[in-house]
């Protein structure tokens, strides 16, 4: 009885089967598959967010200049408005549209886009217009700045504007 225990504990085999590694492997491949895309989601979220921040920075500093009606160095000119439209891959704020400019700035690589119409900020009240006339926007009227992101997966953000220049 015991001759015949010990050959059965003998052919008891401890180890794993093929097809038990082959699970275990594709598990493994299957997780960090998933872990890769999330890696990415999250690469392509936070340079959204770096660009939006970047954005909301251009404007706030474009509505002070209207506000404090501060010149660029070098000019002389009374600042009627400051605008701040994109030129090219540049995004730039100048004095009443004369050309000398405040700041330049280029935040569109990395396939970033970013689109809206010019801004106009009144100088004195900082009030957002949409032309160089003075037309101000109305109490409820809005203007968006649309940033996308086409880096294998799309994605948008966008920074409203209120009529007096407020970032919502």
């Amino acid at each position: 009885m015991i001759k015949n225990f010990k050959l059965k504990i003998k052919n008891c085999f401890l180890g794993f089967t093929l097809i038990e590694l082959m699970v275990v492997i594709a598990l493994v491949i299957i997780f960090a598959g998933s872990g890769v895309v999330y890696l990415n989601n999250f690469n392509v979220k936070q340079k959204l967010d770096k660009a939006k921040a970047e954005v909301v920075s251009m404007v706030k500093m474009s509505q002070n200049y209207a506000k404090i009606k501060q010149t660029p160095v070098g000019n002389s000119d009374e600042v009627r408005y400051v605008r701040l439209r994109k030129n090219g891959s540049n995004i730039e704020a100048d004095i009443n549209g004369i050309g000398t400019t405040y700041f330049s700035s280029n935040i569109t690589d990395n396939g970033l886009t970013i689109t809206f119409d010019n801004l106009y900020f009144w100088g004195g009240s900082g009030q957002l217009s949409s032309d160089v006339n003075g037309t101000f926007l109305g109490p409820t009227d809005k203007v968006n700045i649309t940033i996308t992101l086409n880096q294998g997966i799309s994605e948008t953000r966008v920074v409203v504007i209120n009529s007096l220049g407020g970032v919502e």
